[in-house]
């Protein structure tokens, strides 16, 4: 029992931890014992550190085209994309993560490709956060949940944007995207030099850039986990209504992991979806100010794509913002 109850102290500690020695003081279990149970959540999915988009001058958007079948690439910037199905027929389903100005640009590219799309632009996202009062949370107090999310979410205040993000911070932000939450500044740009274009700057440049820039616009660091999909099946839900936004928000909580894009009245969740909880999915539309759009789409072909440089998206003098005509290549298509 020792290790499970250590395994919910750190699990229930992560989402203020900035380092592996803050996870252990704040879940009160030793350096080693935390850097071990990290390393067991890992293998079981992967740790987030969420930042705040508006802060760097970024955006998450999402399109939903009717279009039959995926296209070979897509424009760069694409993190995921999926295609769905259900009994009223097919999707194609893309998310991005770009400059809040190329927004427009984005979408166009992707109006060519794929036809026609509704956008969910995420004002608000919501991810799975590990929250104590949910752990046993039954399906059929699912419908109580969204009254409930205010109360029980995590509070955290939104920074004031930066003027403009320059090289040395989005380095770093993409290197916590894709290395975690827990490795250290110097390490990230050792990990990214060969991609970098210019040397390593010195320690000191790196702190100041983590302390006053980074720093200021992380959030949070969550979990999420990943099952294979016969035992959780990938969902995706769109929907409307007055209180579209703490649907969404209670959605984003069910195990196993989800996220929710919040557009004011409208939202979009994605996620993989305990089985346990499907015929309750109905019941909690009914109860609350929301109209479920399409129905109950299952996932049969999901690509997670490799998350974008994002200092490629900066001039050359770091004033500002250029589209990157690279194209991402999704992988079924070599």
């Amino acid at each position: 029992m020792p290790l499970r109850v250590d395994e919910d102290r750190v699990l229930y500690s992560i989402l203020k931890a900035r380092s592996l020695r803050e996870l252990g003081r704040l879940s009160g279990v030793s350096h080693s014992t935390a850097k071990r149970i990290i390393e067991g959540f890992t293998r079981k999915g992967g740790l987030l550190p969420v930042f705040d988009d508006e802060y760097f001058g970024l955006a998450r958007v999402v399109y939903v085209s009717q279009a039959k079948r995926l296209p070979s690439y897509l424009p760069y910037g694409s993190m995921l994309v999926e295609r769905l199905e259900s009994h009223r027929g097919g999707y194609v389903v893309v998310v991005g993560y770009i400059p809040r100005d190329l927004v427009s640009k984005y979408l166009e590219d992707l109006k060519g490709k794929l036809g026609e799309g509704e956008v969910y632009y995420g004002r608000e996202v919501a991810y799975w956060v590990p929250v104590e009062a949910l752990r046993h949370l039954l399906p059929s107090r699912l419908i109580q949940l969204p009254e409930l999310v205010e109360e029980i979410l995590p509070r955290f205040e939104k920074p004031k944007p930066l003027r403009m993000p320059d090289q040395i911070d989005l380095e770093l932000l993409t290197g916590k995207l894709i290395y975690g939450p827990f490795v250290r500044a110097w390490e990230i740009m050792k990990r990214l030099e060969s991609m970098l274009g210019h040397p390593i700057p010195s320690y000191q440049t790196i702190s100041y850039h983590y302390r006053l820039h980074l720093a200021p616009g992380w959030l949070y660091t969550t979990f999420y986990e990943v099952k294979d999909a016969s035992k959780a099946p990938r969902v995706t839900l769109m929907f409307k209504g007055r209180e579209a936004s703490k649907v969404a928000k209670a959605l984003a909580l069910l195990p196993v992991s989800g996220t929710s894009y919040i557009d004011g009245r409208r939202a979009i969740y994605m996620g993989q979806l305990d089985p346990a909880y499907l015929p309750e999915i109905y019941s909690l539309f009914h109860a609350y100010r929301v109209e479920l759009l399409e129905g109950l789409f299952f996932v049969k072909e999901h690509f997670k794509l490799e998350q974008p440089l994002l200092w490629r998206f900066l001039n050359e003098n770091n004033s500002g913002w250029v589209w990157v005509e690279e194209r991402v290549r999704i992988p079924s298509h070599g």
